[in-house]
């Protein structure tokens, strides 16, 4: 089978973005007969630029997601159960020993899913 042929199959079967592109282009490379050198530094600069600007996009939504769940691990159950006692006094119902159980899991239940969210949002960067 010829390196063409076998490249081109390759990019085809790719489920990889880049790595097609990255083929393509060095299949179109060879067939005008052209350097490598250029061509691979080319892709290689722009995979780069690629990855960066995803990597900085991230930062920028983390810096969102760190603000909302240290809203959800500090400020919420802190003051949510201050409240929750000044109103039940208020009241005259009383809190229970449940409810505040109840409160601090589901809470923590919050946490646990804005934690799995920021890493399903997580970019895949290799290097």
């Amino acid at each position: 089978m010829a390196l063409n042929t076998a490249l081109e199959r390759l990019a085809v079967e790719s489920s990889s973005e880049y790595m097609r592109r990255t083929i393509w282009q060095v299949v179109n490379t060879l067939k005008a007969g052209a350097s490598l050198k250029g061509a691979l530094q080319s892709i290689i600069s722009e995979l780069a630029v690629t990855q960066h600007s995803k990597i900085k996009n991230y930062s920028q939504e983390l810096n969102l997601w760190s603000l909302i769940y240290m809203l959800f691990a500090v400020a919420i159950p802190t003051i949510g159960s201050t409240m929750l006692v000044i109103l039940s006094s208020f009241a005259g119902i009383g809190v229970s020993k449940g409810t505040f159980i109840v409160f601090i899991v589901f809470c923590f239940f919050i946490q646990i899913a804005l934690i799995g969210f920021v890493k399903t949002r997580r970019p895949v960067v290799s290097f």
